[in-house]
């Protein structure tokens, strides 16, 4: 009887080593061991006086379900999305390019109305300006959060900026673009004396995404 017991115990491990093979072997299958492929996605760029922007993301924000309060971020929960402004500097010197109220981040949905995100502001952090030499690039984040009740389908978008700023946004499964208006703020460069301030505002083209429900 002691022997049959091993044995059985034997095969159980046997089979579990083989099912966590499996996952971590076989594509498509949908595991944390193997989440499902990254593809991310870049607006065209388009250059504003010496810099060049492009918005960078993904090509599905996938809702994640929640319990208990959607404002309490839980890396277990894995709700985060791409979401970068790609900024590379074409001109021929250092350029300093200011971060503090100078990207808005506008969202545009089925419906073909563009709204400003992360406007409400209950503080503010100073968020510091970049250094580029001329060829750099460098993607500056934001929070981008995709949301879903466990007990319910309606999805909330939730976005800061780094700055203070942040928003709710409600959001429906279907097809998204989102762009970044640009409007750097004169200021004294007493960062670096040797570079050039970069003065300037426009829009970078959007980018389009699939915004799906969570998973059942």
């Amino acid at each position: 009887m002691k022997s049959f017991k091993l044995f059985a115990n034997d095969m159980k491990s046997s089979i579990a080593r083989l099912l966590i093979s499996t996952l971590l072997i076989v594509p498509g299958i949908g595991s944390p061991i193997y989440p499902d492929l990254l593809r991310i996605i870049e607006s065209p760029p388009r250059r504003i006086d010496t810099l060049e922007f492009s918005v960078v993301t993904q090509d599905q924000w996938r809702a994640v379900r929640y319990h208990g309060s959607k404002f309490t971020p839980d890396p277990d929960r894995r709700d985060e999305v791409t979401l970068q402004l790609r900024i590379v500097n074409r001109g021929e010197k250092l350029i300093v390019v200011p971060t503090f109220d100078c990207f808005t981040a506008m969202l545009k949905g089925p419906d073909g109305k563009a709204m400003a995100l992360g406007k409400s502001r209950d503080y503010a952090i100073s968020t510091p300006p970049i250094l580029l030499k001329p060829g750099q690039g460098y993607s500056h984040p934001m929070i981008a959060r995709l949301l879903q009740p466990h007990d319910g389908d309606g999805i909330d978008f939730l976005f800061k900026d780094g700055t203070g700023g942040g928003s709710v946004t409600a959001m429906k499964a279907g097809i998204y673009s989102l762009f970044f208006k640009l409007h750097s703020t004169k200021l004294f460069n007493d960062w670096a004396p040797e570079a050039d301030l970069w003065i300037s505002m426009g829009t970078t083209n959007p980018v389009t995404f699939k915004v799906l429900p969570a998973a059942r």
